[in-house]
């Protein structure tokens, strides 16, 4: 009896190894499915509203609030985020689309030292440009409950839609670490040539403004990504 477990004990073992090896060849072929209909999926939108992605061929418009209006309603705010950048020119240049980026005015946030913050961003791509536009933990786990919300509820353009994600975090630094908050601003996209096609997102999300997420002293980004991100679904668009 003793002989026969040693024989029999290896020949389950190997049966279990197969069905497990089985089971993630199934995932891996269920993950290049739908990254292969998401990567379709977008390309027929970018191929009639984002042709050749090129920017000259397509208007992209955020539906987000009046930067005038915030700046007279909110002037403590707006010297605030103003003084969030290394100089006035770029404010002058950089400000009024990041406030029109949401539809609600922007408030002030604060981390605290340790704290990250995430950014989603199509394959390949990394965070070391200036892009101000990050999410908070508990805004990218709803988001990923939400996998077919992605892309509406972040407002992203064709520019920025992908079959797969890399998820990158930046950390603070220090204590009190000013940000800014808004939610996400509705969109419309459509090829010049073709204005009446347009691809429409809602927004809804909130999004963390790091106007000085390149600042050495204050923040620290990840180069590589957190994560590697497929959706599980294939985005609902607004029509």
């Amino acid at each position: 009896m003793e002989l026969c477990r040693r024989f029999l004990i290896p020949a389950c073992s190997s049966e279990e190894e197969s069905k497990e090896d089985d089971k993630q060849e199934q995932q891996v072929d269920e993950d290049e499915s739908i990254l292969e209909q998401r990567n379709a999926f977008w390309q027929e939108w970018i191929n009639k509203c984002f042709p050749n992605e090129e920017w000259n061929t397509t208007t992209f418009t955020t539906n987000g609030v009046n930067y005038d209006a915030f700046k007279s309603d909110n002037p403590q705010v707006w010297q605030a985020m103003v003084d969030t950048y290394s100089d006035t020119a770029s404010a002058n240049s950089y400000l009024p689309g990041v406030v029109n980026s949401g539809n609600t005015y922007p408030i002030e946030a604060h981390a605290s030292s340790g704290m990250k913050l995430y950014k989603i961003v199509p394959e390949g791509k990394d965070i070391s440009g200036p892009s101000p536009y990050y999410v908070t933990k508990m805004q990218l786990e709803w988001i990923k409950l939400h996998p077919a919300e992605l892309e509406q509820k972040l407002g992203l353009p064709l520019s920025s839609v992908s079959g797969e994600y890399w998820i990158y975090s930046i950390t603070s630094l220090v204590d009190d670490n000013l940000f800014f908050q808004s939610t996400i601003a509705s969109t419309d996209q459509y090829a010049n040539a073709t204005p009446n096609v347009v691809y429409k997102t809602p927004g809804g999300a909130i999004q963390s403004l790091l106007i000085n997420n390149g600042d050495p002293m204050k923040w620290k980004k990840s180069d590589q990504p957190d994560e590697k991100y497929i959706p599980d679904t294939l985005p609902e668009i607004q029509e």
